[in-house]
């Protein structure tokens, strides 16, 4: 058995993300340990889970790192939110294991010494190749916008992405006419929803998680703000829609992995038919946050087998950064051997009068 420690966040405010993140892991580990393990060297494994609830607090992600460090655990996923992650990162000392974590924030430890064995499991967000510049694209391709506004969470994800979006949509010759922060303990948005009246965008970007976007565009549908395209940044999903009584005529939303409750993509066929068979349900529309963690540690698995070895971590971490295809694979795509981020083609999610459909972003 060879322990592999998880921090997720199954309750409190990151639950929405936490639940799917954690049948993601668990699925994987099943996949994984199928058939008597996996072998390495000639000999059998399987993955031993040290699942734990860091209940979406810092202060618990760190209990749960130094609980894995103390137990010599050399492979560790999460936490997968802006806010635990980087204290959890530094409480590591000078520990090394292989971590394994969807954060854009992880990317401040790139090309430091603590960041030599960091794994970000999501595509690259930034640049005029990343996610946010194909979501772009896509969106200009679709809905030609003039007037953009954008309304992000006031911490560090929401920062990045607000700059992007703002950066992205400048270059394809839309005008930013709006551009704020909230709290991100913010409920009401009537102030904001006010100002976006007066700045008449004809397409507005917010979110980046269901929990902030859900109420926004409830309410801004409830003031009868329903004209602009709204449009969910990368980890929002059709769900925002649900409240709305159909009053919000265009929504889109990048999808931050593949979504899986697309019954129509051959892609997601096998991981939809196991998701069933353990919860009793396919996936719905936040399930591609189960991808976060899903492929990532079926790949890690693939790299011990290349490896050769279950515990040195220089070679399995070379061995990961040359990994392209695994068994239960889903979404094609390995580790960039310089910034060690996945690679792979983004979805956008379109819902336009309630009907809803996926296509690749445009890059």
């Amino acid at each position: 058995m060879i322990p592999i420690g998880a921090t997720s966040e199954a309750t409190g405010p990151a639950a929405g993300v936490g639940v799917h993140t954690k049948q993601g892991i668990e699925l994987a580990v099943e996949k994984a340990n199928a058939n008597g393990g996996f072998e390495v060297d000639g000999k059998k494994y399987k993955w031993d889970l040290r699942l734990k609830d860091n209940q979406s607090r810092p202060d618990l992600a760190i209990a749960d790192y130094k609980s894995f460090v103390g137990d010599s655990v050399n492979f560790i996923v999460g936490p997968g939110i802006s806010t635990a992650f980087p204290p959890a990162f530094n409480s590591l000392g000078s520990a090394r294991p292989i971590v394994l974590t969807p954060t854009l924030v992880a990317a401040q430890y790139r090309g430091k010494e603590a960041g030599k064995n960091l794994f970000i499991t999501h595509v690259n967000d930034a640049g005029n190749d990343g996610r946010v510049a194909q979501f772009v694209n896509t969106l200009a391709d679709k809905f030609a916008p003039k007037r953009v506004a954008i309304l992000l969470p006031q911490d560090d994800a929401g920062e990045t992405y607000s700059s992007s979006f703002s950066e992205q949509f400048k270059a394809s010759g839309a005008e930013v006419v709006y551009n704020k922060a909230f709290p991100s303990d913010t409920k009401d948005f009537a102030s904001y929803i006010s100002a976006l009246k007066s700045a008449k965008p004809d397409l507005v970007v917010s979110g980046y998680l269901d929990s902030w976007l859900q109420p926004f565009m409830n309410q801004a549908a409830a003031a009868g703000l329903t004209d602009p395209v709204f449009v969910g940044a990368p980890g929002s999903s059709v769900a925002a829609l649900s409240q709305t009584d159909g009053a919000v005529a265009n929504f889109a939303w990048s999808v931050t992995t593949r979504a899986v409750d697309n019954a129509d993509d051959p892609t997601v066929a096998s991981f939809r038919d196991d998701f069933k068979a353990k919860y009793g349900e396919f996936p719905d529309a936040n399930g591609f946050w189960a991808l976060s963690y899903y492929d990532p540690i079926l790949m890690l698995t693939q790299a011990l087998q290349d490896a050769g070895s279950v515990d040195d971590v220089d070679k399995i971490r070379a061995a990961l950064l040359k990994v392209t295809t695994w068994d239960g694979q889903v979404l094609a795509g390995p580790f960039d051997p310089e910034t060690q981020q996945r690679v792979y083609d983004t979805q956008v999610g379109i819902a336009q009068q309630g009907d809803v459909t996926y296509v690749d972003a445009k890059k």
